[in-house]
């Protein structure tokens, strides 16, 4: 719990996102919302693997803008929450380790801790237009479950297999962006903000566990504890694109942004290893949001 905390207060110190920039000197408040996550870890190469539904869950934070003028905006934004998934990959007759050949199938659940923070200082061109640089860090503490059944074709012995995985998967870099907004009466405005990423991402797998049963018994035939990390280093690069509507009620000092983000990205792994693809894979995080900002 310590660990979370501290990298909660630290990634909010250093991250944030763009907002539209208003006269108030400081602005706090709470951004909430439903997030979407397909992810990249199906490009992996196994018999399961391409099987996987994308994943979702409710994500959280506090919200922090300062505006140093009128045309000088810093603000920070985190996001944290669970996303999880789970499937069941029917009968493929697969060829595994030795040569032997198994029609296997299984059920499969990936849980995922996420920490998306973003940063941006804005400066605004026009009325209309800003142009912002900020800094983001995200992290992925992801666990897999699974168990398998293979079937032995020539009549061999039936075999289960219980795997256990966590993945750490820390990442952080700069953004540049551009920020438009539309004035809809006195109240109300639309805006929209576009920002390009790069990342380095410096995960590993902390825990692998696997064990082997014969079906239809609690006889382990066999059973591994992988103790050493194996390293991911990565590169990932992408887009981030969130629309918004939101109001400015004077009288109560109150703003309320509804939004919707999408996060595109593709991810390159150092050195994979020959479960890992070689080339680029997609990444993508969308959903909905609210925010609710308080202004002093």
């Amino acid at each position: 719990m310590k660990r979370r905390v501290l990298t909660f207060v630290v990634s909010l110190l250093f991250a944030g996102c763009a907002l539209p920039s208003f006269a108030a000197d400081l602005m706090l408040g709470a951004k909430a919302g439903y997030f979407v996550w397909d992810p990249y870890i199906k490009e992996f190469k196994g018999t399961f693997i391409s099987d996987m539904d994308r994943g979702s869950g409710f994500l959280y934070g506090p919200v922090m803008s300062v505006s140093f003028s009128p045309d000088v905006t810093f603000s920070v934004s985190g996001l944290f929450g669970e996303q999880s998934t789970h499937w069941y990959s029917p009968d493929q007759l697969t060829t595994v380790g030795g040569g032997g050949q198994y029609y296997i199938s299984g059920t499969y659940y990936v849980e995922m801790e996420r920490i998306d923070v973003d940063s941006a200082l804005s400066f605004r061109l026009t009325e209309k237009m800003k142009v912002f640089a900020g800094y983001k860090y995200q992290r992925g503490l992801l666990e897999m479950y699974s168990t398998e059944r293979r079937y032995d074709p020539l009549g061999g012995d039936d075999k289960v297999y219980d795997s256990y995985m966590k993945i750490d998967i820390p990442a952080h870099g700069p953004a540049l962006g551009l920020g438009v907004s539309q004035p809809l009466g006195s109240q109300f405005f639309a805006a929209a903000n576009l920002s390009g990423l790069y990342m380095f991402n410096l995960g590993k797998i902390k825990e692998q566990e696997y064990k082997e049963y014969l079906a239809g018994t609690e006889l382990q035939l066999t059973g591994i504890d992988y103790g050493t990390p194996v390293s991911l280093k990565a590169e990932q690069v992408g887009f981030n694109f969130e629309p918004a509507v939101g109001g400015l009620f004077d009288s109560a000092g109150i703003v309320v942004t509804l939004g919707a983000r999408l996060q595109y990205t593709w991810i390159k792994f150092k050195d994979p290893a020959d479960f890992m693809p070689d080339g680029w894979s997609p990444d993508i995080q969308y959903g909905v949001y609210l925010t609710v900002l308080y202004s002093f």
